[in-house]
């Protein structure tokens, strides 16, 4: 089919905490979903984690855009920064 984006595949076992999903392409961002404890109640959370090869030009960047930053020092999970 031409013109369609290609869809998000999983990537890793299903079941853990978190469960990565890539573009079937290869070309694009990895969504990373977290599973949470608490049971929804009210409005639809969520809160997007972006990963970036290059932290410290990416954290310029979108500084310049003008966001907030909450902490001085990196998050380290599961091996990202």
């Amino acid at each position: 089919m031409t013109g369609r984006t290609p869809g998000y595949v999983r990537e890793g076992l299903p079941g853990g905490l978190f469960q990565s999903l890539v573009p079937g392409s290869g070309q694009g961002i990895e969504i990373l979903l977290q599973r949470v404890p608490e049971a929804k109640g009210g409005k639809n959370r969520l809160r997007l984690d972006l990963r970036t090869v290059d932290l410290a030009g990416e954290a310029e960047r979108v500084l310049a855009l003008g966001v907030r930053r909450l902490t001085s020092r990196p998050v380290t999970e599961t091996g990202w920064r």
